[in-house]
């Protein structure tokens, strides 16, 4: 987990982690399948009041990802309804340096960004 420590002063963590749940089918087996059950995340709120789950070494690699994410969440904040702004609130925004799922053998590997609406989309 991230220290406490190399969090900007205005962010801070949350206290459970989220569980997810998810399949895919088109390897042979389960066997076959990227487990990304064991990934691991930090919840971390934003100013802005948006939750970011963030993976492993993003905040090594990306220093400045949540002031980014928090500036650019702030900037969409301020000119949508507030019923579309709570719900933005509402959504946790997951981040990874790199994401693969499915079969072990052709891994689908991520090199863009993605939406993910429940826990569930990112276990597959």
């Amino acid at each position: 987990m991230i220290s406490s420590n190399h969090l900007p002063q205005h962010y801070w963590r949350s206290e459970e982690a989220p569980t997810c749940a998810g399949e895919i089918s088109s390897c042979s087996s389960e066997v076959d399948l990227i487990d990304n059950t064991q990934r691991r995340y930090d919840p971390i709120h934003l100013k802005c009041g948006v939750t970011v789950q963030l993976g492993e070494n993003v905040l090594r690699d990306s220093p400045d990802i949540l002031d980014v994410l928090n500036h650019d969440l702030t900037s969409c904040l301020s000119v949508l309804p507030a019923s579309v702004g709570r719900l933005v609130k509402r959504t946790n925004v997951w981040v990874n340096r790199s994401y693969a799922y499915g079969c072990i053998h052709s891994p689908m590997v991520l090199s863009h960004t993605t939406a993910h609406h429940f826990p569930g989309w990112l276990l597959w």
